[in-house]
Formats: structure tokens, sequence, C-alpha cells
């Protein structure tokens, strides 16, 4: 009896701490977005656009003064955070505060979702330091917490993603067909707002494989098509084409892979430039696509070159984000400093705790097991999604999730990782030689940047 009691005890006063973690993230979050007050520049311009053009009844464009075929809004990363924007436009008007303040909200939601995926995934192995420290790490991120304060894509993207992983997770444990259409439902529309989320859907649809639930497979997919045909068909009447997601890619993989490439958005590349201004974007993306398969099969060694510095680029400590034009040079230069810290955290505690999942999946029971497999396999396509096309710094914000859950699974095993510092030690090395590897292989490009800091 005093051993229930104690249990129940410890159980209340972990969701405490938990609720006033998310709450502190929440409020952290939302001073950090009216302190910088960063008006939409670049792509959040073009998403803010889109969603005012959507409440003002011209329907989902950015400049209404073109043709639909010629707008460059179907090339942009969409639709579900458009439409967000304008839901909020809708109810609240064009207010950016109110925006901020339903992103603090999704940012800090995702904190708490990814305590609460710990604790499922890990079960018997869970300690609640495991759950707190990867709340942590995803809520104090100096990278999301810029994101949650600009009209960007990665806050409403991320949370869909934890959310639906979350889902995907508890459907494991409570094999009810509810959990199944949310999870459903949440990946839709995760996926039509950050279309490299994709990749997750043979994970996803693993388990009912397996079991062989030919029924809610078929739910499954029909919920997903349900979710995808308005957007589907809009696209085949506006541009008689199957466009599932958006024309975004033949411009990535143009602009990412080509001779001389740096495996970065690269704005001045001619070539492109050149196409784009005399073509539709959706011309543009099918030449793209094009000229993406014609370097693949004349030049396979410059290919996999690129892979390789993709790679290095998307795990490099020397790729801090915070360099925004509407910033002060002092705020670009504060929270490059801590994005770089945090780099170093994210992904040094992360990868050496995926290691140790590794290690430790023999003495985990077949549900734990499972789980851990799939958690790191979610993980390894995150890179995966956005190597073959180019890589930026905030391309790498939808794994710091699993990189979270991964370092608190180190520090919850403190230890025996103290006692068996190897592994650890290996992959800091590896990272830090990369990272320098990455900074003078780059030098021009980082002196650039520091350059509009001074």
């Amino acid at each position: 009896m005093c051993l229930i009691l104690f249990s129940a005890k410890m159980i209340k006063r972990e969701k405490k701490i938990i609720i006033l973690i998310t709450i502190a993230i929440f409020i952290f979050s939302l001073a950090i977005s009216f302190t910088l007050r960063i008006p939409p520049e670049v792509d959040a311009r073009a998403y803010d656009r889109i969603a005012v053009n959507l409440i003002n009844g011209s329907g989902y464009i950015e400049d209404a003064g073109k043709n639909l075929a010629d707008d460059f809004s179907i090339a942009r990363v969409g639709p579900g955070y458009e439409f967000f924007l304008a839901g909020i436009y809708k109810i609240f008007g064009h207010r950016y505060w109110v925006v901020w303040f339903f992103q603090a909200l999704l940012h800090a939601l995702t904190a708490f979702l990814v305590y609460e995926i710990s604790k499922r995934i890990f079960k018997s192995q869970w300690r609640s330091t495991a759950g707190y420290l990867a709340a942590l790490l995803v809520g104090f991120s100096p990278d999301l917490l810029l994101a949650s304060s600009m009209l960007l894509t990665e806050t409403l993207g991320i949370f869909l993603m934890v959310s639906a992983v979350y889902l995907f997770f508890r459907y494991f444990d409570d094999n009810r067909l509810i959990i199944l259409v949310a999870s459903a439902i949440f990946f839709g529309v995760a996926v039509l707002t950050r279309s490299q989320l994709v990749v997750f859907l043979p994970i996803f649809a693993a388990p009912l494989l397996f079991k062989k639930e030919w029924m809610r497979v078929t739910i499954f997919i029909l919920l997903l098509a349900a979710i995808f045909a308005p957007w589907v068909a809009r696209n085949y009447k506006v541009y008689n084409e199957f466009i599932p997601f958006n024309a975004s890619l033949g411009y990535n993989l143009w602009g990412g892979n080509h001779i001389g490439a740096s495996g970065e958005m690269e704005t001045n590349y001619a070539p492109l430039i050149e196409y784009a201004v005399n073509h539709m974007p959706i011309e543009v993306n099918e030449e793209g696509v094009s000229k993406f398969k014609e370097f693949l099969i004349d030049h396979p060694v410059d290919f996999i070159k690129l892979i390789g510095k993709k790679i290095s680029i998307f795990f490099s400590f020397s790729r801090p984000t915070g360099f925004w034009p509407t910033l002060y040079p002092f705020q670009q230069a504060a929270i490059a400093f801590f994005s770089l810290i945090y780099s170093v955290l994210i992904f040094g505690l992360g990868i050496s705790g995926g290691v140790l999942m590794v290690k430790k999946l023999k003495t985990m029971d077949q549900s734990e097991k499972i789980k851990t497999i799939f958690a790191l396999a979610m993980a390894v396509l995150i890179p995966l999604s956005v190597i073959v096309i180019l890589v930026e710094s905030r391309y790498r914000y939808p794994i710091y999730p699993f990189m979270a859950i991964f370092a608190g699974y180190l520090a919850s095993h403190k230890n025996e990782v103290f006692k068996n510092l190897k592994y650890p030690l290996m992959v800091f090395a590896i990272l830090f030689l990369n990272s320098f590897f990455d900074f003078f292989a780059n030098f021009e490009r980082f002196w650039d940047k520091f350059k509009e800091i001074l």
C-alpha cells in the first residue's frame, strides 16, 4: 500500500513539473517573439501574402495581380501553413502578435509531447529526467524559439509531426481505431505543411501491415486521400497536373545538384534564375527535375560527393541559425552563438543517446525494442529527406525532437555512461572534426556572414 501511494505521489509530482516546464516554455517563447518583433521577410512575407489573399477571396495566390499559372505560390512550401495563417487572420484580423501567441503555444505543446513520447517509447527503462531533459532541449532551443517568432512553417510542421509520432507510439499501447484515425489526420496535415515528412509514411504503415490489419490499412489510406483530395483537385484544375504537395522540388533539386553546387540554397545560380524568369513555376519545377536526372546520370561521382558534403553540413556545429537580415547585428551574433552551443549539445548528446539505445536493444522487452527501432528510423529518415535535395540550417529542425529524446535517454543512464565514455567521446570527436572540416572548406561563406554582423 505504501509503495502504491509513493508511486502515485511521484506521478503527480512529475505531472506538475512537466506542466510547469511547458508553461515556462510558452511564456519564454512569447517573450522572445515580442522582444524581437521580426517582420515577415523572404519566405515569411510570401506565406503572409498568400494567407491575406485567401481571406480576401483572391484564392491561394501570392500576387493577386497575376494569373494563377504564372504565380509563384505553388512553388512555396505549403499549403498547410498558409491556411493556418489564413484561419488566424480570418478570426483575429491581420495581427502578427496573434500568430506569435499560437506559435508559442504550439512550441510549448511540442516540448510537452516530446516528454510524453519518451515515456511511451522506453516504458520500463524510462526515468523522469529523460522526459524533462527532452522537453527542455526542445522548448529552449534557440533555433526553434527563433522559428516560433517568425512566420515560418517549422513551428506548425514540427508540432504536427510530433503529434502524429506521439499518436503512432500510443497506438502500440492502445490499439484503438480512434487513435489510428487521429494519427492519420495529424500525419496528413503535417505532410501538407512540410512535404519532406512524407518519408515517414512507410513507418506509419508498417505496424498495420505487419499485423495484417487490412481494414485499418484501408482506413488509414482513405483518411490520407481525403486530406489531400481537395488540394490535389484544386491543383489539377489550375495546372492540369497531379501535384500532391507543391512545385518546389524541381527548384531545389536543380539548385542543390549541379556542377559547382555548394549543397545549400543558392540564390545566384544563373541557369536556374534565367529559366525561372522566362517560364511558369510548374515548367521550372519540371525542368528542375529533368536537370537533376541529367546530373545524376552524367555526373554520378559529383553527385556522391555532394551527398557527402550535405551530410557534413547537416551535422556541422558550424551552421548556427540567426543570420536573418531583419535582426540587428548584435541579435544575430547572440542567436548564432547560442545556436552553435545548442547544436553541440543536441547532436552530441542526441547521437550518443542513439548509440546507447542501439547497444541496449537486447535488454529491452519486445514492445520497447520495436518502438526504439522505429524512433531511430524516423531520426535517420529526416536527414535522408533533404540531403538528396539541399541543406539549410533550418532544414535540421525536425530532427531536434528525436535528438532530444535520445539525449534524455542518455542522461537517464548517466551512471552507466560515465563508466564507459568511449562511445560519447567518439561521437563528439567525429562531430567536431566534421565541423572543423566544414568550416575550413566553406570559409569564404562563413566570412561573408560574419562580415554582415560587424
